[in-house]
């Protein structure tokens, strides 16, 4: 299931499918079982990548993809933060409340791990909010 959605991400260009499948991915990251696998198969990366999506709500579903990854162990493990945050931190910038919101609370669940907080500060967190 996750490599079908992971090449659907990549593949998709039309809102529907990308909607759809960021869809299923953040479902399936709501269970912290699921996330080494997300990981390993490039769903995280292809939920960075389409965090610059032209779509709010494309980029809100990332923002809800990366809070649900952000709640388990996986994220604070692996140097997974170095790639995230400076996409967290963007799209905290754009005007919908939700995924700014969505956002702050990635952050601070980042923030747990000490060496996260220099590279949020350096990708200019402050400013952000």
């Amino acid at each position: 299931c996750v490599p079908a959605l992971v090449s659907l991400l990549h593949e998709a260009s039309d809102l529907a499918s990308l909607r759809h499948g960021l869809s299923a991915l953040t479902n399936l990251l709501v269970d912290e079982a699921n996330h080494e696998q997300v990981l390993g198969q490039g769903g995280i990366a292809a939920v960075i990548v389409l965090s610059n999506h032209s779509s709010s709500e494309i980029r809100e579903a990332c923002a809800l993809a990366l809070f649900n990854f952000s709640r388990g162990s996986a994220a604070h493990e692996r140097g997974v933060s170095a790639s995230a945050i400076p996409a967290i931190i963007a799209l905290s910038r754009l005007p919908e409340p939700r995924t700014r919101m969505r956002c702050a609370a990635t952050l601070c669940k980042l923030a747990a791990v000490e060496a996260n907080v220099s590279l949020m500060v350096n990708e200019g967190v402050v400013p952000a909010f």
